[in-house]
């Protein structure tokens, strides 16, 4: 609305098409005359950098993980997809993996006086091992079908074949304290956490040349998780200055990727996506599920608050997170990548 007669009090560019120009705009892409003026706009797969003017491509695989099942490639202004072939074939929507086989996934899990295994639709339920004392983690070896579990009041890893009642002692001798476990069913090793030695520990399989990886800087260990492909073991150590740490496999090229700085408090569960290459963890003290990129990079919140009150253990398959929690007594699962 012109109130002066001359004009003076309006905007110096009203009524001018600064977007027939682009010496004048200087947009990157795209240039929107507004009332008073005008802005830049991106094409679909850009966004505008900080200068409001040029467009930078957008890298959905970071900024939005969940475009694709498995491996993302960020290509300029979009990105694709690709599946596993080993194991899967990409979908029609060319984002989704689907597994070539059709045998039905277990999950095998403990309450501490017995360990079953459950089918992911909730719907078989199979007891494996009884009369045990207090369990707190368990792995499985793939090869050999067997599973792995630390019993903490009995001071004993235990290897059982899944088919059987029967079980054999592997550890049994300064483990007072065990925690979590992992095996690496490649290079065939067992490695475990004791809270009472604050040490990580690696051993055979069957419990032969055992040795000590890593004895200082750990203070309260909890979880465990191996990956093979890259040569890397990784754990979680609470304490005050709680982190997520990573290991060489030989004990050498330690750090810490995730800290108490990064919001890690009291990380209860971890476990790996070995088809994204991202760590999965939760944190029983400020209750979220999250994941991240192996050197702890790019981290995103699946989920938060009273979904997960009280996360213990967590695993990946296909698309899913399931997990363990103590305040809602259950097995729980959610798409791992929006929750």
């Amino acid at each position: 609305v012109s109130d002066c007669k001359d004009g003076s009090d309006e905007p110096l560019h009203c009524n001018v098409d600064e977007c027939a120009k682009v010496e004048i705009n200087q947009c990157g892409h795209k240039c929107i005359n507004t009332i008073i003026g005008y802005e830049c706009a991106c094409n679909t797969g850009y966004k505008l950098m900080p200068d409001k003017k040029a467009c930078e491509d957008v890298n959905e695989c970071i900024e939005t993980p969940g475009v694709c099942s498995q491996d993302c490639f960020n290509t300029p202004g979009s990105y694709s997809c690709k599946c596993d072939d080993r194991y899967y074939v990409r979908e029609s929507d060319n984002k989704s993996c689907k597994r070539i086989d059709k045998a039905d996934p277990w999950i095998f899990f403990t309450n501490k006086y017995y360990v079953r295994k459950l089918s992911t639709d909730g719907m078989n339920y199979v007891l494996l091992q009884q009369g045990l004392r207090n369990v707190v983690a368990l792995d499985f070896d793939v090869g050999e079908e067997e599973l792995y579990f630390a019993d903490v009041s009995a001071k004993v890893i235990y290897k059982a074949k899944i088919n059987s009642t029967e079980k054999t002692e592997v550890i049994k001798h300064d483990s007072h304290g065990l925690e979590g476990l992992a095996v690496d069913w490649i290079g065939r090793k067992l490695y475990w956490l004791d809270r009472h030695t604050k040490h990580l520990d690696v051993a055979e399989l069957d419990g032969t040349n055992r040795k000590t990886l890593k004895n200082s800087g750990i203070n309260d260990p909890r979880a465990i998780v191996v990956h093979p492909g890259i040569g890397f073991l990784y754990f979680t150590d609470w304490h005050l200055q709680s982190y997520i740490g990573r290991i060489g496999m030989d004990g050498n090229n330690f750090s810490r990727i995730l800290t108490f700085e990064q919001k890690v408090i009291w990380p209860n569960a971890l476990t790996i996506d070995y088809f994204t290459d991202r760590i999965f963890w939760a944190d029983a003290h400020l209750d979220y599920i999250a994941f991240a990129d192996l050197d702890g990079q790019n981290k995103h919140e699946i989920l938060r608050g009273e979904k997960v009150p009280h996360v213990f253990a967590i695993t990946v398959f296909d698309d899913y997170i399931y997990w363990t929690d103590w305040n809602l007594k259950a097995i729980l699962k959610a798409n791992k990548f929006t929750g």
